[in-house]
């Protein structure tokens, strides 16, 4: 980064980046070189392994974003994912079924003598016919 006519740099070591010796945000080094008001998108340039000049990272951010989609994972999630999306497409066509099943079933109620109601008790005058 340059500010007030110094450049300034920093190093990316294990997925840090290294600044004065210590591991900081790309915001945090804005925020150390030029203080307040700073945009590190727009302020900071990069290097990449392989590459002769430095790129502004908004440049690079941009870049990633018009960029399609990433390849695919390996066969083994793409199996795993298509399993998983079957199955769950497989519950939700039985889940009619299951309800329809569930309606057609006879309900049976059946009450414990404490759990009676009055009229369920047949009274002292009934007689057998």
């Amino acid at each position: 980064m340059e500010s007030r006519g110094n450049t300034f740099r920093a190093r990316v070591s294990a997925d840090q980046i290294i600044f004065e010796g210590r591991p900081v945000s790309p915001r945090g080094m804005t925020l150390a070189i030029a203080g307040e008001g700073r945009n590190a998108w727009r302020d900071l340039t990069l290097k990449l392994p392989g590459e002769r000049c430095f790129t502004s990272a908004l440049a690079i951010r941009r870049e990633q974003e018009r960029a399609p989609a990433s390849l695919p994972d390996s066969p083994v999630h793409i199996m795993a994912a298509a399993a998983s999306a079957m199955s769950d497409a497989l519950k939700t066509a039985l889940a009619p079924v299951e309800h329809s099943n569930a309606q057609s079933m006879p309900k049976y109620e059946r009450r414990g003598s404490r759990h009676r109601r009055e009229s369920d008790v047949l009274g002292e005058t009934c007689t057998l016919d």
